[in-house]
């Protein structure tokens, strides 16, 4: 078995690796900060955002996952 395939592709791999690492380090951190700043707005009762961040909430947990992902596109 030729095995030069496969190490010809190792920095490729490993490249993929650290760039998932990142995504998934700042869609985390990103969502806690999205999420605290809608949890001060509902619970400091802001007016206007309070009813955006309401529809937000209700429409994120009412629709599938699939279908969330197809309209991110």
């Amino acid at each position: 078995m030729d095995w030069t395939v496969v190490q010809n592709s190792l920095p490729m791999f490993e490249k993929g690796f650290w760039l998932t690492l990142r995504l998934s380090f700042f869609g985390i951190i990103g969502a806690g900060v999205l999420g605290l700043i809608c949890s001060f707005i509902q619970y400091f009762k802001v007016p206007v955002l309070r009813k955006l961040v309401s529809a937000y909430v209700e429409l994120s947990r009412n629709t599938p996952l699939l279908i969330q992902l197809g309209l991110a596109e």
